[in-house]
């Protein structure tokens, strides 16, 4: 029987060059002070990095041997030598604790695969010319630099009053190391400046009529007529300003219609309460449209390069 030959014919790729391959997307990932260009790949549900590359780093990481088969990712199916954690940098976002599984030069082409998983610490921004990794605005509090800091100080000089000027005094007053959910920084400067324009410029308006008609189909005639729920003295009272409140303001009117849904205090994380209302026995009769919508895989798999 003859042995099965390695294949040490692949050309490899340097770890510190960006390799060119059209249609594909490639960002510099940074160990430290070593620098690595690594595939973006959404449809591969792990970062691996070559075992060369990892050469690079293993006095600094703690490796741990497992075996992994991996499918459809270069040489087909293959195995994984083991993994270890560590932070990174890419697109000027830390990364903390993001796991590497280490493969073989000849199973893998490129130094390094970013997969699906890094979407769990940050968003994709794709376009055709590039792809950028974002923070998450719901999860990340960037530390608000000292370029923005000047900036938004300069553009508050040229306006003394509106927004602008609240938004570079907000800025300022942050002290170093202090943070913010407010966080432009992925913006090119001429976009931070025209989302500040507009902003500043904004007035919302209210109107009695919207230029928007709609129609409800229901599953019958029957209409749904519910009595109002008895509440608390003090919760009356907020009720009741509030529908005297929207009937000033036009937002509502009277009816005589034949169905009628209970209201209900939800309190807020502010201790106040909203005013909605329970339509869930109206939306029960209610006939939906029905149209097709994408699937999140779809969309995902069309990402991956």
């Amino acid at each position: 029987m003859v042995p099965k030959r390695e294949r040490n014919d692949i050309n490899i790729i340097a770890y510190n060059k960006e390799p060119f391959e059209p249609g594909m997307k490639f960002k510099k990932i940074t160990f430290g002070d070593i620098d690595v260009y690594g595939l973006v790949d959404t449809g591969c549900v792990m970062c691996i990095i070559r075992c060369d590359v990892y050469e690079k780093l293993r006095h600094r990481v703690n490796f741990i041997e497992d075996k992994v088969c991996l499918r459809g990712v270069g040489a087909g199916i293959f195995y994984t030598q083991g993994y270890f954690e560590t932070n990174i940098l890419v697109d000027d976002i830390q990364l903390k604790d993001i796991t590497f599984f280490v493969a073989r030069g000849e199973d893998i082409r490129y130094p390094a695969i970013l997969g699906n998983n890094l979407l769990r610490f940050v968003d994709l921004m794709v376009s055709e010319r590039e792809v950028r990794f974002i923070p998450k605005i719901y999860q990340v509090k960037e530390v608000i630099s000292n370029e923005y800091r000047e900036e938004a100080a300069n553009i508050g000089k040229q306006k003394e009053d509106g927004f602008i000027t609240e938004f570079a005094s907000l800025c300022m007053h942050f002290e170093e190391g202090e943070t913010s959910v407010i966080n432009l920084d992925h913006l090119k400067k001429n976009e931070r400046n025209r989302l500040l324009t507009i902003i500043q410029n904004y007035q919302p308006k209210e109107v009695k009529n919207a230029p928007v008609s709609m129609k409800i189909l229901v599953k019958d005639d029957i209409p749904v007529a519910q009595r109002p729920r008895r509440v608390s003295h003090q919760d009356q009272q907020i009720i009741d300003e509030q529908i005297s409140e929207w009937l000033d303001k036009g937002i509502i009117k009277q009816s005589m219609s034949e169905y009628s849904s209970p209201v209900v205090l939800v309190p807020k994380k502010d201790g106040s309460k909203r005013l909605c209302c329970d339509y869930r026995k109206l939306n029960g009769k209610i006939i939906r449209d029905n149209f097709p919508m994408a699937l999140i895989d779809d969309v995902v798999e069309k990402l991956q390069g």
